[in-house]
């Protein structure tokens, strides 16, 4: 579809600008993607599910899900793979999802999930040597997987406050040239689920993984359930974001709940991303006076003028 915006004389004469919008099959089918994988995330990222099954003689209330890969852990390779598939999930989706993302703060939003899914990598990559809430004279503290973690939650928190900050101000986000113009481009869209529910989501992010501290403070006790109820925001973070980028591929009037308004919602979008030269479509039907086609005009009894016979009839 093609939006020709013209001077603004009525006549449409003289255009200024041509803004080509598409939404091709392989970007929908990138967003589909990346919203499926980013829903595999979000269970992976729980892996500590999986030590109800799996006897790793850790107690979930006082341990840290890094325990599971510590160096010295009879189940590291299971868990530090686990933790691997989710970083290396989370770094394809915020790819894929990008691909659709207009230059501001949500492509830099998908920016920061990579980065976050980069920084888990190092995570792992980097582990503990021991685990501490089992091994007496185990330091909680080690630095290097200490300053990976600290990574990760910089990453995540960023990503959360980037979307909210998409939603707040809308004017910071242009397309890419020479790229489809999507929901995403259109300030107020309602695929803004993720920005819309981060400034609720990430307080509650936040307060879990500052309740996990206290072991390097000299108070542990209780870090375990802390994180647990941490990771579970941070699934519910992945959904949420699984659902923008699904929204965000798909072409205004053709999203799940929209009416079908279709091409002029589409249109909509694209003069929504031009700028102040767009011209606004208006919702008032069209009327017909004298054979041509005038928007907005009130309909009403024509004044046509009067048949020369008639005139010489009423003298």
């Amino acid at each position: 579809m093609t939006v020709r915006l013209s001077d603004g004389n009525g006549t449409g004469a003289s255009s200024t600008e041509l803004v080509h919008v598409t939404w091709g099959p392989a970007r929908g089918a990138a967003s589909t993607a990346a919203s499926a994988l980013l829903c595999v995330a979000a269970v992976l990222y729980n892996d500590w599910l999986l030590q109800f099954f799996v006897t790793t003689g850790l107690p979930q209330a006082s341990s840290y899900v890094s325990e599971t890969f510590a160096a010295d852990q009879p189940h590291r390779v299971l868990f530090g793979t686990v933790e691997l598939s989710c970083a290396a999930i989370l770094i394809a989706a915020a790819a894929l999802a990008a691909r659709s993302a207009p230059w501001g703060l949500t492509l830099a939003g998908w920016s920061a999930v990579g980065v976050f899914g980069g920084c888990s990598v190092l995570d792992v990559l980097l582990p503990m040597g021991c685990a501490p809430s089992v091994e007496h004279g185990c330091p909680p503290d080690n630095f290097q997987h200490t300053t990976t973690s600290g990574l990760v939650e910089c990453a995540l928190f960023m990503s959360m406050a980037l979307f909210g900050l998409a939603v707040r101000r809308p004017d910071q986000d242009r397309p890419v040239p020479d790229r489809a113009v999507t929901a995403s481009a259109a300030p107020g869209r309602p695929g803004q689920v993720a920005g819309r529910w981060a400034p609720y989501l990430m307080p509650v992010s936040m307060a879990s993984a500052i309740a996990t501290v206290g072991p390097y403070l000299g108070h542990p006790g209780g870090q375990g359930i802390a994180q647990r109820i941490h990771l579970v925001s941070v699934a519910v973070w992945f959904v949420l974001l699984a659902v923008e980028a699904r929204r965000a591929g798909s072409p205004p009037g053709h999203r799940e709940g929209d009416s079908g308004r279709g091409d002029r919602d589409g249109a909509q979008a694209a003069l929504a991303a031009a700028g102040p030269l767009a011209p606004q479509l208006s919702d008032t039907p069209s009327t017909r006076v004298h054979g041509y086609v005038t928007p907005g005009r009130p309909s009403g009894p024509s004044h046509r003028p009067r048949p020369s016979s008639d005139l010489q009839d009423g003298q």
